[in-house]
């Protein structure tokens, strides 16, 4: 009988790569909020220009549709906060105040809960910070929720967003408030807009070391690059400095292949959804060791607009000759 491929047990599951990526958005998030990196938004909540950032925003989105199948009209299904992604993390051990976890929204005034069915049933999209209704609400309803939204975006260098950075994307998010449905930024669905400053996470070239014990086992490398894309330079040399001071960290990872995922295929929140602690305590994975961290940084161009800079990692982890 031929040579089996080595340490996979089926095609389908998460290998090294996803495995890196996973664990380390779910770390860089976890982090983050320890440092504060979120903005608690409660019912009132003033913001730039003194706009209600509780008062959430109508966005129209051709995949939701009417009960009967036809393009929304009557309304809109999709109302939208401040930030890509709102914070579902509790306990956290660091903060002066816990991030708020969406228990509903009010609409004119009226409480409705997450739970609730009829007319204003909805779900909570945390991937998206947004609020998905099961049938159209009128446009010009008031619609409030209190949340928290992450300060700093973490994505995937092969996402469309890294890929396909367009200007407009960094227009302060007050003007998306200002614009009608369908109109300025909210022609984007969040799934196709960047909020800035971002982290960018690219798993990069990586080999065998060498074995790791006597009777199998070897040493891994691999070099992960953090790309940090920021519209103001304090923002860019922060995340660059922050990332960079984790040189010699030995990071606990989570099994990507056995963890239960904190949120629903539809962004909401996962019964009983663990953290990336808990993850880490109860579907330990390997042991990573970071060496040689290394920072650069790229100021802007003619054009100006974005502040980028980029920290590498160079990782080793141990494989066991059955692992």
């Amino acid at each position: 009988m031929g040579q089996l491929f080595k340490k996979s047990a089926t095609f389908d599951e998460y290998k090294l790569t996803h495995q890196l990526k996973y664990n380390f958005k779910f770390w860089l998030d976890h982090n983050l909020c320890e440092q504060g990196a979120f903005f608690n938004v409660t019912i009132p909540t003033s913001g730039w220009q003194g706009f209600d950032e509780s008062r959430l925003m109508p966005v129209n989105d051709p995949r939701h549709t009417e009960p009967d199948g036809t393009f929304c009209v009557s309304g809109a299904m999709i109302w939208e906060g401040r930030g890509k992604e709102w914070v579902w993390e509790s306990g956290l051990v660091n903060v002066p105040s816990q991030p708020i976890e969406v228990s509903g929204v009010f609409v004119n005034g009226t409480f409705h809960d997450k739970d609730d069915t009829g007319e204003f049933a909805h779900i909570i999209d945390y991937s998206n910070g947004r609020i998905v209704f099961a049938g159209p609400v009128d446009i010009n309803a008031n619609v409030q929720a209190e949340y928290s939204y992450r300060r700093v975006f973490v994505g995937f260098a092969d996402q469309d967003e890294f890929r396909q950075i367009i200007r407009e994307a960094v227009i302060e998010q007050v003007e998306e408030f200002d614009s009608a449905p369908g109109s300025g930024l909210a022609v984007h669905t969040k799934e196709h807009r960047i909020y800035l400053p971002a982290i960018f996470i690219q798993p990069d070239e990586g080999n065998f070391e060498g074995g790791l014990q006597l009777g199998g086992g070897q040493i891994r490398t691999k070099n992960v690059i953090l790309h940090i894309i920021t519209d103001h330079e304090s923002d860019r040399d922060l995340l660059v400095d922050l990332l960079e001071l984790q040189d010699q960290s030995r990071i606990t990872f989570f099994d990507l292949n056995k963890i239960p995922f904190p949120l629903e295929f539809d962004g909401s929140l996962s019964s009983g959804a663990l953290t990336w602690t808990q993850l880490t305590t109860q579907f330990k994975w390997k042991k990573i060791r970071i060496d040689n961290a290394r920072s650069s940084v790229f100021n802007p161009g003619a054009q100006g607009g974005l502040w980028r800079g980029q920290v590498r990692y160079s990782i080793e982890m141990d494989f066991g000759f059955f692992d």
